[in-house]
């Protein structure tokens, strides 16, 4: 029997599914502090500003899942819920084979939600400098050494000094490292393939614009 094409529209309300009862529910920790970080929000004739996030409070945390029971018991809100019945109606639809099926779909789909949420965190608080870094590493066959990537910090400081003013080389490239974007060793920095997929990430995006710091 021939396979049966499945519209592109029927993936944007598996995605919208997913994203919303994933990361409202289970990430409902890390999203929460990450709006406790919005510092210094100003408000002016014409316009409102928030403070930059800081990286030093910034943290990348793996979801701890709770059991099916547990899970299955969080409260959810009347939007929440519409937008489960709408999910469950898209897998209806897809004419999935098999449970396994719709479990690879919601591995997938939630795969994909998950890195693009901890992408666009790291797009707002990511620093130019770091991501002359990124930048200069991705065009390298065997990385840069510290004092390379030294000289690219004191670009940034001198740019910026009100930025880096207590921020010292190692903890400038600390953040890069807990995102999992580069990896240190005594000979050489280098960029990892996450690294490589979060610059592919601010392309296809459209926001590999000009950041300070």
């Amino acid at each position: 029997m021939a396979a049966v094409a499945i519209p592109d529209a029927l993936w944007w309300p598996a995605a919208i599914g997913v994203v919303l009862i994933v990361a409202i529910l289970v990430f409902h920790g890390p999203l929460t502090r990450l709006l406790d970080r919005i510092k210094g929000i100003g408000i002016g004739k014409t316009d409102v500003t928030f403070g930059r996030p800081s990286q030093d409070e910034a943290t990348v945390e793996t979801p701890q899942l709770k059991s099916y029971e547990e899970f299955m018991r969080l409260p959810l809100s009347p939007t929440q819920l519409a937008r489960e019945e709408r999910f469950r109606r898209t897998l209806d639809s897809m004419k999935l084979n098999s449970d396994a099926e719709k479990v690879g779909v919601l591995i997938r789909t939630n795969a994909i939600s998950q890195v693009s949420m901890e992408f666009q965190s790291v797009s707002n608080l990511i620093f130019g400098s770091q991501l002359n870094l990124l930048a200069r590493l991705v065009g390298t066959p065997a990385g840069l050494s510290d004092s390379i990537a030294g000289q690219i910090y004191q670009e940034g400081v001198a740019n910026f000094p009100e930025i880096h003013a207590t921020r010292k080389f190692d903890e400038w490239l600390q953040y890069l490292i807990h995102a999992g974007l580069i990896t240190r060793t005594p000979e050489r920095i280098d960029i990892t393939q996450c690294g490589q997929d979060f610059l592919k990430y601010l392309v296809d995006a459209r926001l590999a614009y000009p950041r300070q710091g």
